[in-house]
């Protein structure tokens, strides 16, 4: 558990240890005002117990003539609005500290989980392929949530209970040691028993929480996700029983780890009063039965031990949720570290594309395959052509693509753009020339208009570029005739609007930022004939414009284009304008006519 803890102290920033060392400071001194409250309970006591102690003792004789006491009950009713008056500071203090600790502990969490989502957002295009988007939101939103409230919060507890059971503590053993350590070992070794027992079962049912509510979300996620099919084949029981079964284990191991935490209070309590009544009645036998010696110091060892069984408590408590959560935490710390590393430093921006674009000997093996999905790829792309990239399924076509979109870095080779080589360093800046349109655009459940201007927040939208990008993407007809026009929410995925409409969307939003390279990722293949005419159409606005790199199945997309690559098994076998193709490539004419048959 302190490696745990010590892992995470290590991840916090600068200025978070800053903070907790400050805090610790505050835990000091709160520690130090419940000590001085619990030992004036003392004074009090002893002169309610004996008023002549006034005459007897200087310290009182002093107080007495200080505050110009009449009589030995105006110095009584001082004493007992002092004593009230640091109890109070005393609670005020430990209020403040505590409301302090969980407010460090929150504001903590929240940027651990912004770390860790910034983190999983930077990076790459494999990484997300090979990682279940579930798995990482449960990461974000649960692992998280439970490192902050069941071992930050708890850790933050143990260090100011723990401070405060050591003040209390020293109190009392100058007190009476004799007391003191019986009592505490007592405790402590009660405590141990407990912890001993239980450790083993917390540990299990915390992993067994990690694993469930990854699971839990799953379940959610894939049923609402696939939600037309689920409904078409009727199965909605099959997720309705993965959440409840996935919902009930969950619960259970929660309610364990839950209950184990507290049981000792309740055992403790048997313990904490037969404690006491004991030393009442050791105390009185050991005076004789004097009560005016004996009351002042049951008095303290009464508020010190309701003072320190629930400080004591709570750190059990605090030990047993950190021990049982600490799964949690190991669920996020190798991406939390991670996120740690200093960013790569970018460079300058390159030069915008001018003459071409350069691949050389490309090589590139995904890493769950043993088989190259590239090789010896080398082509050059002029600026303002347009071209495309055409074979069957699993040639290698979209793994090209995301190459020259910068979301996969080839094993071997270049990504040339006017003689400046791609890299980790000035990526983004290549990105920020391109507009892409994927097969299946991805639409939120906003605005017709957000949507476009993806990634925009709606007071950055640039409204003059949106509606050019409408115009060109031949969206305005459409536009105009819906009643909030480009306020227009698009459902949840965009389930209110038609395919074409989906990709004309698509369209606008690559051409929204004016990129200087277009690239259609099979972007027309799951359209009927007359849309993809239309938005061919569209397309072929920006021929010798913009530099133009297609996808595409059905050949009669890429006819017009100035150049095609024929690929096969991660390779360009043959490369032409579709006329040679066509008389020259028996598999690029066996395709085309595939296409017109259908």
């Amino acid at each position: 558990m302190l490696s745990t803890l010590k892992q995470l102290f290590q991840l916090l920033n600068k200025q978070q240890q800053q903070q907790l060392l400050i805090l610790q400071g505050l835990i000091i001194l709160m520690s130090l005002f419940e000590l001085v409250s619990v030992a004036s309970i003392g004074p009090f006591m002893a002169i309610v117990a004996k008023p002549e102690l006034i005459d007897e003792h200087p310290a009182f004789q002093q107080l007495y003539t200080f505050f110009n006491c009449q009589n030995s009950y105006e110095l009584l009713v001082i004493l007992g609005a002092s004593v009230l008056c640091l109890l109070s500071l005393s609670s005020i203090l430990s209020l403040a500290t505590t409301w302090k600790l969980t407010k460090f502990g929150e504001s903590t969490g929240a940027e651990l989980g912004s770390r860790l989502f910034n983190y999983f957002m930077a990076q790459n295009w494999l990484f997300h392929t090979s990682n279940n988007s579930a798995s990482l939101i449960t990461k974000i939103n649960t692992e998280v949530g439970r490192t902050t409230t069941v071992i930050i919060q708890p850790a933050l507890s143990i260090c100011s209970k723990s401070v405060l059971v050591l003040f209390l503590a020293a109190g009392i053993f100058c007190l009476n040691p004799l007391v003191a350590i019986i009592g505490l070992s007592v405790v402590a070794l009660f405590y141990r028993l407990i912890y001993k027992l239980i450790r083993e079962r917390l540990i299990n049912n915390g992993e067994e929480i990690s694993k469930y509510s990854k699971l839990k979300f799953q379940s959610l996620s894939e049923g609402f996700g696939g939600i037309k099919d689920t409904l078409i084949l009727n199965k909605q029981h099959f997720f309705e029983d993965q959440f409840l079964n996935n919902s009930n284990t969950l619960a259970a191991s929660q309610s364990i780890n839950s209950i184990l935490a507290v049981a000792p209070r309740y055992l403790m309590e048997v313990v904490t009063f037969g404690s006491i009544i004991s030393l009442v009645i050791f105390l009185i036998i050991s005076e004789n039965g004097n009560l005016a010696e004996v009351l002042p110091i049951i008095a303290i060892y009464a508020l010190a031990g309701f003072k320190l069984m629930p400080a004591l408590q709570n750190i059990f408590q605090s030990i047993a949720y950190i021990k049982a959560n600490v799964s949690a935490f190991e669920q996020i710390k190798n991406e939390l570290q991670a996120s740690n590393i200093p960013k790569i430093k970018l460079d300058r921006q390159p030069a915008p594309l001018k003459n071409s674009i350069e691949l050389n000997d490309l090589k590139f093996t995904y890493p769950s395959t043993a088989t190259p999905a590239l090789k010896n790829i080398t082509l050059s792309i002029k600026a303002n052509s347009t071209i495309a990239f055409v074979g069957a399924s699993g040639s290698g076509k979209s793994t090209l693509i995301d190459i020259l979109i910068g979301l996969i870095t080839p094993d071997e080779g270049q990504l040339r753009i006017d003689n400046t080589t791609i890299n980790d360093s000035n990526r983004i800046y290549w990105q920020q020339n391109i507009g892409y349109v994927p097969q299946s655009i991805f639409l939120s459940d906003s605005s017709i208009a957000e949507n476009i201007a993806f990634g925009d927040s709606r007071e950055h939208i640039d409204f003059d570029r949106l509606t050019t990008a409408i115009k060109l993407a031949h969206l305005d007809t459409f536009i105009s005739e819906l009643a909030e026009g480009i306020e227009t929410r698009v459902g949840e995925r965009g389930v209110q609007l038609s395919g074409g409409q989906r990709q004309r969307i698509g369209i606008a939003r690559a051409l929204y930022h004016d990129p200087e390279v277009l690239i259609f990722d099979e972007a027309t293949s799951a359209l009927d004939g007359i849309t993809e005419k239309q938005i061919m159409n569209a397309i072929e606005e920006f021929s010798g414009k913009k530099t133009i790199i297609m996808i595409a199945h059905r050949l009669t997309t890429v006819e017009k284009c100035d150049m095609i690559y024929l690929m096969d098994k991660g390779t360009i076998i043959d490369k032409g304008d579709y006329n040679y193709l066509y008389e020259k490539n028996t598999i690029f004419r066996n395709m085309a006519s595939f296409n017109n048959i259908q």
